[in-house]
């Protein structure tokens, strides 16, 4: 799962995912998770949205759901009951040990890790980003 207003970073972790041997499957019927729903109150859509989702990975037999938002999986592991293991690409970095970021000469930040991703899924570790003594 991803946050479908984020097509491109998606798109680019896939080229990641693809390149270290890592099989993706995107179910094409997988909807919204609710998080946004679920947070501002509005529950009545939520079953037929988890009866959605867990149906096209369990129909199948996706074993791992990797999500790239970290609200997505915060709700599909605190909201959803699943027969499923729900990880953050975070998660699947660490893991898998795949390739380090580029080196660029542009400047960046790296948030370490979001409140979604600590408090929401129990992810603490960095998977990427500049060493705890870059200078800052």
């Amino acid at each position: 799962m991803y946050n479908g207003r984020l097509p491109d970073t998606a798109l680019k972790m896939l080229a990641v995912l693809r390149r270290n041997g890592i099989r993706v499957i995107i179910p094409p019927e997988q909807v919204c998770c609710g998080s946004p729903l679920i947070r501002t109150g509005q529950t009545e859509l939520i079953r037929g949205l988890k009866r959605i989702n867990i149906g096209c990975f369990t129909d199948r037999g996706i074993e791992t759901v990797l999500t790239m938002c970290a609200g997505c999986g915060s709700t599909l592991k605190n909201d959803y009951d699943t027969p499923f293991r729900v990880i953050d690409i975070n998660e699947l970095l660490i893991e898998y040990g795949i390739e380090a970021p580029v080196s660029t000469s542009v400047p960046m930040t790296y948030h370490d890790p979001p409140c979604h991703l600590r408090r929401g899924t129990g992810c603490h570790r960095r998977a990427a980003g500049p060493s705890p003594e870059a200078d800052r």
